[in-house]
């Protein structure tokens, strides 16, 4: 979550009218580093999806239009990644709350008094 806000910030200051050319270089710094992050955070199979999404510049500056579509990818995968997490969890969650429910309450029935 504190990568996505991170990217949502710069996604945003991207998309200023004039961005300092200092600024750019901090950007692409910053897209590196959360890229590692994610990198060392996530499967080897996720992993492997996120380096073919993430163009790699070296030692090449990207051009301010470069680092805007990077920034959209990586904010449109990461986003998908957390709904993704969510939903594993709403579902795990789910499952425990219909053990834990008395028999007539649960797989949706209601509770009827006779």
């Amino acid at each position: 979550m504190r990568v996505w806000a991170l990217l949502n910030a710069a996604d945003s200051e991207l998309h200023q009218a004039r961005l300092p050319a200092e600024a750019v270089g901090r950007l692409q710094r910053q897209l590196e580093a959360i890229t590692a992050e994610l990198e060392g955070a996530v499967s080897g199979e996720l992993a492997g999806e996120l380096d073919r999404l993430v163009r790699r510049h070296g030692t090449v500056p990207a051009t301010v239009g470069e680092l805007r579509v990077e920034y959209a990818d990586l904010l449109g995968w990461t986003g998908g990644l957390v709904i993704g997490m969510l939903s594993e969890l709403e579902m795990a969650s789910a499952g425990r709350r219909n053990r834990a429910a008395p028999v007539g309450l649960r797989q949706g029935r209601s509770a009827r008094w006779p």
